[in-house]
């Protein structure tokens, strides 16, 4: 089952463009532990990126990538705590929130906000990115 869902999230990042997170998210929790599907989301996820960083690289600047890189990293040191901490019940609450949350954004409001592409907007972004990864 764990094959499956990874597959069919692979699938739906491949031809959607992202999602992956999102349908795993899901799912993984029905084959295993809430705070271990979380944990091996946010693994499979950062070789996820990793892999297509690489296959990306000549594309990337790293001068503007390396604020938004470690501003990511720097909170998912966070989100792991909190994941380890929190209870199962105010797991299940936060992911579900989270879920719901960008599900509305995505159908209401992603294309009436845009967001200057500047430092500290990268660097918010970069912190949500890495917390929203170990979540």
């Amino acid at each position: 089952m764990f094959l499956l869902i990874i597959a069919a999230a692979v699938i739906v990042q491949c031809l959607t463009g992202f999602g992956f997170g999102i349908f795993a998210a899901a799912l993984l929790p029905l084959c295993m532990p809430l705070r271990t599907s979380a944990a091996v989301l946010a693994l499979l996820s950062m070789a996820l990126n990793f892999f297509l960083g690489f296959q990306l690289r000549r594309y990337i600047r790293p001068r503007k990538i390396l604020p938004v890189a470690l501003a990511c990293m720097a909170t998912q040191a966070w989100g792991a705590k909190f994941l380890f901490s929190a209870s199962e019940k105010t797991l299940s609450l936060v992911l579900g929130s989270i879920l719901i949350g960008m599900a509305l954004f995505f159908a209401f409001f992603k294309e009436r906000i845009r967001f200057p592409a500047t430092l500290r907007n990268g660097c918010i972004a970069g912190g949500i990115a890495g917390l929203l990864n170990t979540l």
